[in-house]
């Protein structure tokens, strides 16, 4: 699994449920994950909007 993590695969699955300290850490993993990947997700976003928004200020300004 680390492998996998390392090669920026977001989708590994963590299914170790537990109550104890592994349990604890692999829930706060878990949810790490989520949010990195919906923040990765939120920037390809953003990204996209900028593209639209330089390519409409360039043809409106630039030619």
């Amino acid at each position: 699994m680390p492998e996998k993590i390392g090669k920026k695969n977001r989708d590994v699955e963590i299914n170790y449920e537990s109550k104890d300290e592994i349990g604890l850490l692999s829930a706060a993993f878990r949810n790490l994950r989520d949010k990195i990947s919906g923040l990765i997700q939120d920037l390809n976003s953003t990204n996209q909007d900028l593209n639209v928004y330089s390519r409409t200020i360039n043809r409106r300004y630039c030619t």
